[in-house]
This record gives structure tokens, C-alpha cells and sequence, in this order.
């Protein structure tokens, strides 16, 4: 009975693993973020996924900036460039929504 007594106390003093909260930055760190993710709110958004696509304009992880948006009950991120030009109408799921994303022309 002591060794499961102990086992319990010593999880109650283990530290709790938080994310930490959401951040002004680029798309690049937040991918670095890998399954911890970062805070929004009441969320936890994690696993940031990229894939460079190659045309006649490219457009990095590097150039994205992606800006935590917190508000008294709604919480979002919005992702901008000089390289795009984003149309999205998001709901309250909005990790499950794919922004139509066109690039801007001269950039």
C-alpha cells in the first residue's frame, strides 16, 4: 500500500506540461512547435503542417506570419504575407477549415 501512496504523491508533485500561449510570429516557429502547440484561449493548437508549393510565385514558412487573435469569447489565427492574399470564412473549428489562399500578383 506505501509504494502506491508514494506513486500518487510523487504524480501530484510532478510538474503539469502546459503549452505555452499563442504568440505573434512566423508559420516556421510555429511548426517548430511540434505536439506541445501553443495556447489560444481555452485551445491548445498544435501540429502546424506546411507544404511549400512551387509555382510562378513561392512562398515559404518564413514568409507567413501567423497572429494569435484574442478576444472576450472568441479566439482565432490569422495568417498574412506580402506574398498573399487570404479570403476565409472560418467557424468555431477553425484548425478544420482550409483558406483559399491566392497570390498576389507582382509579389
Amino acid at each position: 500500500m506505501l509504494p502506491v501512496i508514494l506513486s500518487f504523491l510523487l504524480a501530484l508533485a510532478a510538474p503539469a506540461a502546459f503549452a505555452t500561449p499563442c504568440a505573434l510570429g512566423l508559420l516556421s516557429t510555429y511548426e517548430a512547435l511540434g505536439s506541445a502547440g501553443c495556447d489560444l484561449g481555452p485551445f491548445t493548437v498544435k501540429d502546424f503542417n506546411y507544404t511549400l508549393i512551387a509555382s510562378s510565385v513561392t512562398i515559404a514558412d518564413t514568409d507567413i506570419t501567423v497572429t494569435p487573435i484574442f478576444g472576450a469569447s472568441s479566439f482565432g489565427l490569422t495568417f498574412s504575407s506580402s506574398k498573399f492574399d487570404v479570403k476565409v470564412r472560418t467557424s468555431p473549428s477553425i484548425c478544420s477549415r482550409t483558406p483559399g489562399i491566392r497570390a498576389r500578383s507582382g509579389a
